[in-house]
């Protein structure tokens, strides 16, 4: 088949173009459709054109020991964000990012860590609305929340998925 991706296949950024006007369709997580923002036509997202090798379990025992074939596992360049601390990924022979947890702009040189290649990307399932009043909802219910937590969440800036990697 032509259109079988394996692993190794590099993979590249798909655009949708609408039926309708010819600009950009978006993926809408809450009716699972594709959208077009300029013209409000939806479209129904039929069955993947490109598919992977069926996608087998991994031993993630093994994946932490780095005992895993070389072809099932990938080295990141990352670092540590000085403002959140989380763990912040670099794309290519970029030096510099931004937190996708903070938005702190981070500019590094980096080192390397080695772990399993995600098989498999789940799609969000909540809008960006509805995550936001989740959080609202959760941060009210917490009595000793930091105070630049909850003033972050007021300034309304705009919230950004995080891809979890599925093995």
């Amino acid at each position: 088949m032509a259109d079988t991706l394996t692993p190794d296949t590099p993979l590249t950024e798909h655009r949708f173009p609408c039926d309708t006007c010819g600009s950009d369709l978006r993926y809408a997580p809450d009716s699972g459709k594709l959208v077009c923002d300029h013209c409000g036509n939806t479209e129904t997202i039929e069955g993947a054109g490109f598919r992977f090798q069926p996608i087998a379990e991994l031993d993630l025992r093994k994946g932490l020991q780095a005992d895993l074939a070389a072809d099932q596992m990938e080295e990141t360049r990352v670092t540590t964000c000085p403002n959140c601390a989380a763990q912040v990924e670099f794309e290519g022979g970029k030096h510099a990012t931004e937190c996708p947890f903070c938005a702190t702009p981070v500019v590094v040189d980096t080192g390397t860590h080695r772990h399993i290649k995600p098989r498999a990307v789940l799609p969000f399932a909540l809008t960006e609305d509805v995550a936001r009043d989740a959080m609202k909802d959760w941060l009210g219910r917490l009595w000793f929340a930091p105070n630049g937590l909850q003033e972050y969440a007021r300034k309304g800036r705009r919230m950004q998925g995080i891809y979890v990697p599925y093995w």
